[in-house]
């Protein structure tokens, strides 16, 4: 088979070399720019336009283009962004119904001018860029624009002439260059190698200010069935100050294959990968299922196959990346592409694919984890999603956090994602406008003497007391352990109904006078979980500590109480976890009158007011806050150890504390992040009637 070439050039002494294009369609015309065609192929059968260029499927690209990498973005000014990507190969066909819209610059060197005559740039564009506008096939970055150089290899003015096009494409921010050319000389020849980068010194020099700049060349490897890419595609190995910016693809078949005809990796292993080629499995042709389906001239489309077609591939993928994450660099794309390629079964074989094959849905999603940003840039602080919940009444959820987005950042890179904000929340029964309970604990005492002991159990409490009429003291523990020594007083005491940790551990003491009772309580939750227990409003808070001191005067007509409760993990209803948790304080007085009273029935009123002072989390927010409660206690004597309580309870805000959730909304180019303000009102989450009812024993 014969591979087409440019021209014949004299490199030094070392003979006859050509620089040509890496194709294998048979092609003929050595020495001028015309051009043969052999049983090349054509057509796309039925399938969709999607689906006609079939190294799309291969490479996933329909999930990036899912995620909205196109080669177009809109940035924050909501002006339309276009990724530039150079095509250094064999010219262009601008008047192409799949490619007049994409081009934004045409060139060439001189003695040429810029139309593609042979089809192979067009070809190579095409899988880059060509349109998706419902006919044809589209390219991976189906939006992107392209400045397409025409190449001459006339020996005598070629690296001068190349150089100066790199140095155009740097100065106008082409930072994406194809290149589906160069020669037969491996890498890793001692002898030709270095003489052949010798003689092209201004265009090296050109290519390391190129990559200093920011950009990447991406090269194809080679159809010589070498271990070794070329001389071109391996030039990092060689010179340095290249490989931040070098990308070298080699080819598989449109089944995932080797090709049989692609150079391997080799030495440079660390910035090759494999991307669709095509493959040709006889020298008649390539038929419809082996070639690349791309555009060509004439307004048609080839079938075509070599490391000529798997490049672009790589190039139309870092272009639609860049349009996907416009805050990460090119190179630092470039990495991406190399980190997230596919390198699982046969393409763990550095040598042949490098890093492995392009995968594209692995490149567009998150990588390493994700957080939050908190900062003014994506370089700036961040908070971890993982374990980032709360849990809201679905009325909360549907007025604040629907149809509203957050971005985050992945852990490898800091590139933008965009989700939906109530992906982080779920319904719950905490803040349900009612609790209903039924509890039966059991309490027992023993008499000795002057002393009495106590025990109550019930659920999520069991707590142990002693009494000898003037002190009083008792020890419990579970995460009721509030209530539970409550309980064993017999009294009220503020905050009884507190859920704290499983191991929360607690102490009273008490002492008895002429005027009255004093009764000084404390718990402490320890690390536990605090949110096992539901519960709502004030038994939703779940404090890590808690001290409470209560008086109950003779006659126990009333009592009077106050209580300070720290770290506590639910204040305001906001049940968050992660980056979402709260913690606050509360301060808390409270009063409690017997309204009537019999052998057999007491009727009873507590009111409270707390204050609520709630610290804000990496992105929630809450004001201090005033919340009321008013209960009405009845218990009925049914028998001599049993008694039927119930109670009706109301809470409400007297001076709200209003929320907000800080979300980062949108990124720039420059790494710079806006954020929206989601206002909540404090409100709708601490106004709660409830009802209990409680069976003691």
């Amino acid at each position: 088979m014969t591979l087409s070439t440019f021209g014949a050039i004299e490199v030094g002494e070392l003979g006859p070399m050509f620089l040509r294009v890496d194709k294998l369609c048979s092609l003929a015309g050595i020495a001028v720019l015309a051009v043969a065609l052999s049983g090349c192929g054509g057509g796309g059968g039925g399938l969709s336009e999607g689906n006609r260029q079939a190294g799309l499927s291969l490479v996933k690209a329909s999930i990036m283009h899912a995620r909205g990498g196109t080669g177009k973005y809109v940035d924050q000014d909501n002006t339309e962004q276009f990724i530039k990507v150079a095509v250094f190969d064999s010219g262009a066909s601008e008047d192409h119904p799949d490619l007049d819209g994409n081009y934004d610059s045409v060139r060439y060197m001189s003695g040429t001018d810029g139309v593609d005559e042979i089809g192979h740039g067009t070809h190579v564009t095409g899988i880059i860029a060509a349109e998706k506008n419902g006919t044809g096939m589209h390219g991976i970055a189906y939006e992107a624009r392209i400045a397409s150089y025409k190449l001459d290899f006339d020996f005598l003015t070629f690296d001068t002439a190349l150089a100066g096009e790199i140095n155009y494409m740097e100065t106008n921010e082409y930072f994406i260059t194809n290149n589906s050319w160069g020669t037969d000389i491996s890498i890793t020849d001692d002898v030709e190698a270095p003489a052949y980068l010798a003689n092209f010194d201004e265009s090296v020099a050109a290519y390391v200010a190129y990559v200093d700049a920011g950009g990447v060349q991406i090269w194809a490897a080679g159809n010589d069935y070498q271990d070794q890419v070329s001389v071109e595609a391996g030039a990092p190995y060689r010179v340095d100050n290249l490989e931040d910016g070098w990308l070298a693809v080699v080819a598989v078949d449109l089944d995932g294959n080797e090709a049989s005809y692609t150079n391997r990796c080799g030495v440079a292993a660390a910035w090759c990968l494999a991307a669709p080629g095509g493959d040709h499995p006889s020298l008649g042709g390539v038929p419809d299922s082996e070639g690349v389906y791309s555009t060509y001239i004439d307004d048609g489309y080839e079938r075509l196959s070599g490391t000529s077609m798997a490049a672009p591939h790589v190039s139309g993928a870092l272009a639609a990346l860049k349009s996907l994450f416009p805050s990460l660099s090119y190179q630092e794309l470039r990495d991406r592409i190399l980190y997230t390629a596919d390198d699982s079964g046969i393409y763990g074989t550095e040598s042949i694919y490098g890093q492995g094959l392009l995968d594209l849905e692995e490149a567009s999603r998150p990588q390493g984890g994700s957080s939050f940003a908190l900062g003014a840039y994506d370089e700036s602080a961040v908070e971890s999603t993982a374990g980032a919940s709360v849990r809201l009444r679905s009325g909360a959820i549907s007025e604040y956090l629907a149809g509203r987005n957050i971005l985050v950042l992945d852990n490898y890179q800091r590139a933008p994602f965009t989700v939906p904000l109530s992906s982080f929340a779920s319904a719950s029964a905490y803040l349900s406008m009612s609790d209903l309970g039924l509890e039966t604990p059991e309490r027992n005492w023993n008499d000795r003497g002057e002393d009495m002991r106590l025990a109550v159990a019930g659920d999520g409490f069991r707590v142990h007391g002693a009494s000898n009429g003037a002190w009083f003291s008792g020890i419990g523990h579970g995460p009721r352990v509030m209530e539970g020594m409550a309980h064993l007083v017999g009294v009220s005491l503020p905050h009884g109904d507190y859920r704290m940790a499983d191991d929360a551990l607690g102490v009273t003491l008490g002492l008895a006078s002429e005027t009255g009772e004093f009764y000084m309580s404390a718990a402490t939750g320890g690390a536990a979980d605090r949110t096992s227990a539901a519960g709502a409003g004030i038994v939703g808070w779940n404090p890590e500590t808690v001290l409470a001191a209560s008086f109950v005067p003779s006659g126990a007509v009333e009592s009077f109480g106050a209580s300070v409760a720290s770290k506590l993990k639910t204040p305001m209803g906001w049940a968050g976890a992660g980056a979402m948790e709260l913690s606050g304080e509360s301060l808390e007085l409270s009063y409690s009158r017997n309204l009537a009273a019999g052998e057999t029935y007491r009727l009873g009123m507590a009111s409270r007011l707390a204050h609520l002072a709630t610290g804000a989390s990496p992105l929630v927010r809450f004001d201090d806050a005033l919340l009321a409660k008013m209960e009405l206690d009845f218990s009925l004597k049914l028998g001599r150890n049993t008694t039927l309580n119930a109670r009706l309870g109301i809470e409400r805000p007297a001076a709200s504390g209003n929320g907000s959730i800080r979300a980062a909304s949108s990124i720039d180019e420059n790494g710079l992040i806006a954020y929206d303000d989601i206002l909540i009102d404090g409100s709708k989450f601490l106004a709660l009637d409830k009802v209990g009812v409680r069976v003691g024993y």
